[in-house]
């Protein structure tokens, strides 16, 4: 009887820390993912809000840049590198993805300092899960503007 009552317990000591594990390790991998897309999104948004891309004239060509960059001076948008931009990730997302490196989707958008929305980059998704936002204050067409970057999956 000794020995039944002691497989018991082990068996529901056992199935305890399965189920705990489990739990444990999916919130660790969700965390993970989160930090990965905060990463990218701080990344992105420091990389166009303070770099004009390499080389520096890439929006001539912007499927053979190495990097996109849309700034003339730091933290001052040029309205040709944005359009450049904003073309490519229309013409073909997925190289704009990879310009940008990030492996997820994204969603760039300037808006005036009232928040009316002066251009939109990426795709929108109503669905999307592991969302981070960035927002880095810019100079767009001569006025004070935010630079919002976006990180998410679907």
């Amino acid at each position: 009887m000794d020995l039944i009552a002691g497989v018991f317990v082990f068996i529901l000591a056992i199935s305890y820390f399965v189920i705990l594990w489990d739990s444990y390790q999916t919130k660790y991998l969700e965390e993970m993912r989160a930090r990965k897309n905060r990463l990218a999104a701080i990344s992105v948004a420091e990389q166009l809000a303070s770099s004009p891309g390499q080389p520096f004239n890439w929006t001539g060509s912007p499927s053979s840049a190495q990097a996109i960059g849309l700034a003339i001076r730091q933290r001052e948008l040029d309205p040709v590198r944005v359009k450049a931009l904003q073309m490519l990730a229309a013409a073909n997302y997925s190289e704009a993805k990879r310009l940008l490196g990030v492996d997820e989707d994204f969603l760039i958008k300037i808006e005036t300092m009232q928040g009316a929305r002066l251009i939109t980059i990426g795709q929108e998704a109503s669905n999307e899960t592991f969302a981070y936002e960035v927002s880095r204050l810019v100079y767009y067409n001569g006025s004070g503007s935010h630079l919002k970057v976006r990180i998410y999956e679907v």
